[in-house]
Formats: structure tokens, sequence, C-alpha cells
């Protein structure tokens, strides 16, 4: 950051230094104070073209001071706020929870029909709530509107995960779905307008939703994982990267749910596992985090422009006005009579910029917003320094 704002502070000098080398090729009158002499005339130009080591010091000092305090304040407020996430449970975990219990049921009652259609019912609820499809088209695939398509997570694993390979390998037959045809029951939610909708599906992922659990994932870490993946094939205009096992996506890309419901050695031997994708999500906060990333250049830029703009004009530029006129009286102490008679000169062409100054409100107004002096405070008399300039002269 320091680099990049010395970059632009280079350039800024060197392109302030060629447009005072084109000015002076056309210089005015010596008396005829015209736009000119107010631009021209400034004392302060003649220490513009090199920068001393005291103002060099002021300057990378207050940057690095800015910088800090910048870099502070995005790792200081986030700690300091509340998360949104910690009001209320989700839905994916409330969800994962009741088809959890229903399985157990269709477990304990030797799979009675009316068990598995309980069962069924509630996993396709809880697909469809979570439609991965609705987002990836949602004219298509959410014609209703109100779906998962508002959302930045989708489901896309379902299964059966465990240490236990043979437990997860039995669990899984049993709670894939074979009872209910997906598309059946995706018709009878398909023209109810609700709050929020279910949307559809593509026929291919019926076919999916009907399939065996036979997807082998986490063989070599110890867990073994039985499932079906909504995009584990290609869907013209919808799924264009395939994704068979959740280990295919980067950590950050996929969220793990699971029923809580259970003691951690029931969940050891075997449970329901559901991912949700999160790229759409990931997307959007890298969009974010550039964005920061570039307002934070920015505030950083005009910070230190306008701390080094005010130390310069207040303090470094007349403290090297004074050492420069010091110098020269005492190599010629006659000169001191011309820097008078220069000093009379600029007051006079301040008084004269002053008063054009009161018939151009908005002009002067857009110049100290520019320069930072809006933001400061105003002084009713004149700074130390010009006094002592000006009794260095007498």
């Amino acid at each position: 950051l320091v680099r990049i704002l010395k970059l632009y502070k280079a350039y800024y000098e060197a392109k302030s230094a060629r447009k005072r080398e084109e000015k002076k090729k056309h210089p005015g009158e010596e008396d005829d104070w015209d736009e000119d002499d107010f631009k021209h005339n400034d004392p302060s130009d003649s220490l513009k073209d090199k920068e001393s080591h005291v103002g060099r010091k002021l300057s990378e000092t207050t940057t690095r001071r800015v910088i800090c305090l910048i870099l502070a304040m995005l790792l200081g407020l986030p700690t300091m706020q509340t998360e949104l996430s910690d009001q209320i449970g989700f839905s994916a975990n409330y969800g994962a929870d009741d088809v959890f219990m229903n399985f157990q049921k269709l477990q304990a009652e030797g799979e009675e029909p009316a068990a598995r259609m309980d069962y069924e019912e509630s996993l396709l609820r809880y697909i469809y709530y979570h439609n991965w499809f609705s987002y990836a088209d949602e004219e298509v695939y959410c014609p209703l509107g109100s779906c998962a398509s508002d959302y930045y997570a989708q489901l896309f694993w379902v299964g059966i995960r465990g240490r236990d390979a043979s437990a997860v390998e039995r669990n899984a037959r049993i709670a894939q779905i074979s009872a209910t045809q997906a598309g059946e029951w995706e018709q009878s939610y398909e023209n109810v307008a609700g709050i929020y909708n279910f949307g559809n599906m593509p026929p291919k992922a019926w076919e999916i939703l009907e399939s065996n659990w036979t997807i082998e994932c986490d063989v070599n870490n110890g867990w073994a994982s039985r499932g079906i993946s909504l995009v584990a094939d290609d869907i013209a205009d919808v799924v264009t990267h395939k994704v068979r096992c959740p280990g295919e996506l980067r950590r950050s890309e996929s969220l793990y749910v699971v029923s809580w419901l259970m003691t951690e050695s029931a969940m050891d031997r075997y449970h329901m596992a559901f991912f949700f994708d999160l790229r759409p999500f990931i997307r959007m906060e890298a969009m974010f985090n550039m964005l920061n990333t570039g307002t934070v250049l920015v505030l950083l830029l005009v910070a230190s422009l306008v701390f080094s703009s005010d130390a310069n004009r207040l303090i470094v530029h007349p403290v090297e006005r004074m050492i420069d006129r010091v110098e020269k009286i005492r190599d010629n102490p006659l000169i001191a009579m011309r820097m008078a008679d220069e000093e009379f000169k600029q007051e006079e062409i301040a008084r004269a910029r002053k008063a054009k100054a009161k018939k151009e409100v908005l002009k002067h107004l857009i110049t100290q917003v520019t320069t930072g002096q809006i933001c400061g405070a105003g002084t009713s008399g004149p700074l130390e320094t010009v006094i002592l300039e000006k009794t260095i002269i007498k």
C-alpha cells in the first residue's frame, strides 16, 4: 500500500511540474495581476519541485499511520458485531432432523408402506425446498418465484455416511427412494403458488432421485459414503461442471449438514448427510471483497494526500521558505529589500484574489473541498509561521 501511494505521489508531482514548466514559457507583465499571477506567484512553487527530508519523513509516517488505522478498523469492527446467523436456527438443520426422524421411524416399523411414504415425502420436500436447479435457471425451474433461487446455497448431494462401511451400505439401500415417483410428486405442487415454492427439476434429476444410492465417496479417510448427486451428470444449459462427490469441490465451496438428534457414537457409526453447494455465495463474496479492497485503497490514497497536503501547507513549506530566505539574506543582506517588495506584492495579489473569490463562491467552495481545507478549523489571525517569516524579512 505504501508503494502504491508513493508511485501515485511521484506521478502527481511530475505532472504538476510539467504544468508549471509550460506556464513559465508564457510569462505575463510584471505589474499586470491577471489570472496567471494568481496561479504563478506562489512563494511555495519553488519548493514543490523537491521534497525535503522533513516532508518525506512526515509523509511516510502519516501514510503508515493511516494504513494501520484503517486496517485496525477493518479487523476490529467485525468482531464487535453480532452475527445474524446466531439469532435463530436454519431450515437446513431442522429439515435434516425431520428427515432423519422419519428414517428412524421407517427402520423401527420394518419398512411399512405408510412409514416409507412419510419418509420419502419428507426427503423430497427437503430436497425441493433447497432446489439446486432453481438457482441455476430461475426462469425455467422457478416460474412462480420465491423459491431456493433467493438464496446462495442449494442442496446437491444426499446420502448415508459413517465409519461402519457395512452399516452405511445397508442403510443406503433402505434410504433410497423406491415407492414415490419424483415427477408425480413434483406435479402435485407444480401449480400451487405459495409464499414459498418448491420449483421444478429436469427429468434427468428425477431419474437421479429414483436411482440407487451407489455413488461411493470418502473411501480413503476412514469414512464411507453412499448417496446420489444431483449434478453428477451433464444437463444441457444447467449442469456444466459435474460433481459426483462433495470432495471434488473446495472445502469452502460446500456446506455439510447432519441431524443433531443423535449421539456422537451413533453419528460415527452412520448418519444421513446433506451437502449444499456454496459456489454462488463464494463468487458473490469474492466480488464484494474486491470492492472492499478497492474502497480501502481509495480511502488510504485520499487520506494520505489530504494529510500530506495539510502538513506541507501549514508546516513544511513555511519552514523551508524561512530557511531559504535566511540563507539568501546571509549571502546578500540587501536582498531583504527586494523580499519586502515581493511580500507586499503577494499581499496585494492575495487581497485581489480574495475579492475575486467572493464573486465566485461555488468555485471557492469546490477548491476548499478538493484541498481539504473545508474540513479544517478556521483561524481568526495569521499563523505563527507567517508572523515569523515576516519578522525574518524585517
